[in-house]
């Protein structure tokens, strides 16, 4: 019995067909690897950043109208502040968020 002409279509097609189109793909997606690495423009990128004593402008938030600069406090000034600083509304339940009576 010899083999029916659908079949010798398909073996043709396999043995000349698919060579051809894996080579093809193969090609293309040699061709568009590039594009895939693309990168964003560069005025997305970010500013350079630096460190906020570096910064040498004014201060952006202004000083408070009538008063004059702070003084830097030493440590014996910080601890002394820190311990006239009452925490007891936030160390209760629901905090801060509840109105005072």
């Amino acid at each position: 019995m010899s083999t029916p002409n659908w079949i010798r279509a398909v073996r043709l097609f396999c043995r000349g067909a698919v060579p051809v189109v894996l080579a093809c793909f193969a090609m293309l997606s040699t061709l568009t690897s590039g594009v895939r690495a693309q990168t964003a423009p560069a005025g997305n990128s970010h500013p350079d950043a630096q460190d906020v004593s570096e910064f040498g402008g004014a201060n952006p938030f202004a000083t408070p109208a009538g008063s004059a600069e702070p003084a830097p406090m030493d440590v014996a000034a910080k601890l002394t502040f820190a311990k006239q600083v009452n925490l007891d509304p936030l160390r209760e339940p629901g905090g801060l968020s509840q109105p005072a009576a």
